[in-house]
């Protein structure tokens, strides 16, 4: 074998050797920054929207719960609300579907709003935005506001969000959990896999109200793990239930349910 030739070979080999060196250095190094940036959060939220006044108001809304309580639930009746919803009273109730969010006033006054005002191409800096509110419908507040509540819980465990159903905490009641056809939904691409399923809730809602008034509740939860990697990173599961009730009410309120688990991009 001639020297040339044994000299391109060691050359190939050591170019080898420095490409594998090079990309078990870069494994190391991304999984470095992923774990110094990694995090993991959960998200309860709650929405109400109404179009007219409702009386006397009681509901008992899903909680993310696990092994029978509900951390996120305490948690979240010890936040200040009140200068978004003076009056209303935030507690957690036990019912016979288990822990849920009570939430109590003597009136729930709808809150409508102008439209936002579109800036002039000439304005080089935006005038102070003039809002208009009113509890009645008008050519001049004709958007229905709801009435959000939320919080952000974080925490120092990483997540189960491909398998969170009896390991982490979930909207309940779950009645009749069925994995779902997910074809009429976009389909993600093909390292990304969710599962997807549906279930029936349940919801308490008594108040007094016109018989033609619309009342739209909606309850979401969702558990999420991040990194930062060249970009975030993220997989999460959501949980959510939602209805629109008419008129007065005064019981339990079978609810919609949507939960999709395993969806976003995983290290391992």
């Amino acid at each position: 074998m001639s020297s040339l030739k044994k000299m391109m070979i060691g050359f190939a080999l050591l170019l080898i050797i420095v490409a594998g060196m090079l990309a078990v250095w870069w494994d190391n190094k991304t999984d470095e920054m992923y774990q110094d940036s990694f995090q993991s959060s959960y998200n309860y939220e709650v929405s109400i929207r109404t179009n007219e006044t409702l009386d006397n108001v009681t509901l008992y809304l899903p909680l993310p719960v696990l092994e029978g309580s509900s951390s996120i639930g305490e948690e979240m009746v010890t936040r200040d609300f009140y200068n978004k919803a003076p009056g209303w009273n935030f507690s957690i109730a036990d019912t016979q579907y288990g822990p849920m969010l009570s939430i109590e006033a003597e009136k729930l006054i709808p809150k409508y709003r102008s439209p936002p005002v579109p800036l002039d191409d000439e304005d080089i800096e935006p005038a102070e935005a003039v809002v208009t509110e009113s509890d009645r419908y008008s050519e001049e507040t004709p958007i229905l506001m709801p009435f959000d509540f939320s919080i952000i819980v974080m925490t120092n465990n990483t997540i189960n969000t491909k398998e969170p159903v009896g390991n982490e905490p979930v909207l309940q009641p779950k009645i009749n959990l069925t994995e779902s056809d997910d074809e009429d939904r976009v389909q993600p691409p093909e390292n990304i896999n969710p599962q997807y399923y549906d279930y029936e809730g349940r919801i308490y809602a008594q108040y007094e109200t016109l018989p033609d008034t619309n009342v739209e509740i909606h309850v979401s939860m969702y558990g999420t793990n991040e990194g930062w990697v060249l970009g975030w990173t993220s997989n999460d599961y959501r949980d959510s239930m939602g209805t629109t009730l008419t008129g007065s009410r005064d019981g339990w309120v079978p609810v919609t349910g949507y939960l999709v688990t395993g969806d976003g991009v995983y290290k391992d």
